[in-house]
């Protein structure tokens, strides 16, 4: 019985939103000095706590909220490099509401104050467990801004995708060609992103399924392998089943490297990673994953030959993106592996949506 393993690498189409009568319009800036913060992401919520919108500020730091209806709402900002700002209480009626700026204040670290933290949320020694904790809801929020800025932004993102399969050759293949092992097939795409490029599931899903889900289908099984997208990175559960470190490469660099790895052995498909940022204002630059276990029906599957890596970027008008991706599995035939997949990305062009 044939079984595939396959990573997901989903790109959702998204959908364009009328412009109703009700709506609230806003910039958003830098507090001090007035300068506009471009792809910052503005949430809505109405008095019910729900989500109502996300949007995304333009270049100028402007943005428009449609709304279905009026009423009470609260409002949050976000932007990398910055701490997150709220502004309580906007009143709707049958109109658009103009408000004041909303002002955010800069976010910056220096080295030191950082390294010190470092020591991981699973030991005690040297660590200063609410601050770690703080860094830590900087880099989910970072992270978050990034996807919800490809989500939600007003720039489309045109990608090329390209998916190698590489497979044995089949003995007869070999006898006519003995030189010849396997064989590579190649696919090129080019679309638009819309959403995170690594498929994941819902929280709730992973905490009963693991990363490694079994299909059934006519009788036969596939494997498919989840990476892990912003929610589920910085959930409390995942929070909680994972250790986190930090540390800097060479004294002198940059960038910290954020380490995550499983707090204990799982008996499901569980990941290990690294997130690389910028230490002065945690920007991201690069995350990296990969399976640390797999279910036992995987036995004979090397963990860490499966695994991603994205790299992140900055357009000129503000917006941070995926830049590039790549993800890779093994392809196997019962439990022996007969080859393998992967999918390589990156954006070729950007453009206003409007």
């Amino acid at each position: 019985m044939s079984r595939r393993l396959a990573l997901l690498g989903a790109l959702l189409m998204g959908a364009a939103i009328g412009l109703p009568a009700q709506a609230i319009r806003g910039k958003v800036v830098e507090a001090g000095t007035g300068r506009p913060v471009s792809g910052a992401i503005v949430e809505v919520r109405g008095a019910d706590g729900y989500l109502t919108k996300r949007v995304v500020t333009s270049a100028t730091g402007g943005f428009l909220v449609p709304l279905s209806t009026g009423g009470r709402y609260r409002l949050t900002m976000r932007a990398i490099g910055f701490r997150p700002g709220t502004r309580e209480a906007v009143d709707v009626e049958l109109a658009v509401r103009t408000l004041p700026d909303l002002s955010l204040e800069r976010q910056l670290f220096t080295l030191p104050d950082v390294v010190k933290f470092a020591g991981g949320s699973c030991v005690n020694a040297g660590t200063d467990r609410t601050a770690f904790a703080e860094l830590l809801t900087a880099f989910g929020g970072a992270l978050t801004v990034v996807e919800q800025a490809v989500a939600h932004g007003e720039i489309t993102f045109e990608t090329q995708v390209i998916e190698r399969t590489v497979r044995g050759v089949t003995a007869r293949q070999r006898r006519a060609n003995p030189a010849r092992t396997l064989d590579t097939i190649a696919d090129t795409l080019h679309r638009p992103i819309t959403n995170w490029p690594v498929h994941s599931l819902s929280v709730d899903s992973l905490k009963r399924l693991g990363f490694a889900v079994e299909r059934w289908e006519d009788g036969q099984g596939s494997w498919t392998l989840y990476g892990p997208d912003p929610t589920v990175l910085f959930s409390p559960w995942f929070l909680e089943t994972h250790c986190f470190s930090m540390d800097r490469p060479t004294p002198s660099a940059d960038s910290l490297i954020l380490r995550f790895a499983p707090r204990r052995r799982s008996q499901v498909g569980d990941i290990a990673g690294e997130l690389v940022v910028n230490a002065t204002d945690l920007a991201p630059r690069q995350l990296r994953f990969r399976f640390a276990y797999l279910p036992a029906a995987l036995a004979g599957v090397t963990p860490g030959g499966i695994g991603g890596v994205l790299d992140f970027d900055r357009e000129p008008g503000g917006i941070w993106y995926v830049n590039r991706w790549r993800v890779w599995s093994p392809t196997l035939s019962g439990r022996q592996r007969v080859g393998g997949t992967e999918l390589e990305g990156r954006v070729v062009s950007a453009r206003p949506d409007r």
